[in-house]
């Protein structure tokens, strides 16, 4: 799945001693991927975390597995440098790194900031966050909305991504009691017909001269050009302007093929 943007949505940030406050009462949920592959988690919750250096995050009720390694840096809430066994399930994290090539759900990071921890002071927080411009109350009105838009374009690319694509049926005429496979086949008369040849274009043949309403001397196809098909090509050859002479050639292949 090719990355794309998903949603943009501006929040809040502490840029004032009043911002501080809001920040540390409400975290908003954000989520974004870039057209250049760059992904950041804003308040995903940590639901399981491992030795292997794997993190468990969920965000809007979708998890995403985060992996750490030795080039991850590691963040308290105001860019304090903290240690992976110091972030625990339950804490709030921001996420910063390029989802994992052919691995759905997967994210490499690069940088993972721990909002549950709040060591250091506020003046050291890094800009570059998704919520560096606004104050959270400037924004909180909105989140609401755009939490649930955003909820449902996560879900149905997820969905779209995970199921099977099915093809859609070609649709079967009522009228012709042909079956499918028959009439589909246009090439099953692609040889000259005559009496006492034998094969499944005979059938074929048969099966379209009964759906027309004429007689062939049985009444279902048996696949033995006998004289009741050759007297039902000839009918049909009369009722359309072609000489009667009882063979399948060319002239009567294209009248047959036009009427399917």
């Amino acid at each position: 799945m090719r990355h794309i943007l998903l949603f943009f949505v501006l929040s809040a940030f502490i840029f004032s001693a009043g911002c501080t406050a809001v920040y540390a009462a409400v975290v908003p949920q954000e989520l974004f991927i870039s057209s250049a592959g760059q992904m950041q988690i804003h308040g995903g919750t940590v639901k399981m975390k491992n030795a292997a250096n794997v993190i468990v995050v969920e965000i809007w009720g979708q998890r995403w597995i985060v992996l750490v390694d030795y080039a991850t840096k590691l963040e308290s809430a105001y860019g304090e440098k903290i240690k992976l066994e110091e972030i625990a399930e339950g804490h709030i994290l921001e996420v910063k790194g390029r989802p994992i090539s052919n691995k759905i759900g997967q994210i490499d990071a690069s940088v993972i900031r721990d909002l549950s921890i709040e060591t250091g002071t506020p003046s050291r927080v890094a800009s570059g966050s998704l919520v560096d411009q606004l104050c959270v109350a400037q924004v909180m009105a909105s989140l609401e909305k755009t939490k649930a838009e955003v909820q449902t374009k996560l879900t149905a690319s997820a969905v779209s991504a995970l199921s099977p694509k099915t093809p859609t049926p070609e649709p079967v005429e009522k009228s012709s009691p042909l079956s499918k496979t028959s009439a589909a086949k246009k090439s099953e008369l692609s040889r000259y017909l005559d009496l006492w040849m034998k094969g499944s274009d005979v059938i074929w043949l048969q099966k379209f001269l009964l759906s027309k309403g004429y007689d062939i001397g049985n009444a279902t196809a048996t696949g033995l050009y006998g004289r009741g098909t050759l007297k039902a090509v000839q009918k049909f050859q009369t009722a359309n302007g072609l000489p009667a002479r009882g063979r399948v050639g060319p002239a009567t292949k294209v009248l047959i093929e036009a009427q399917l």
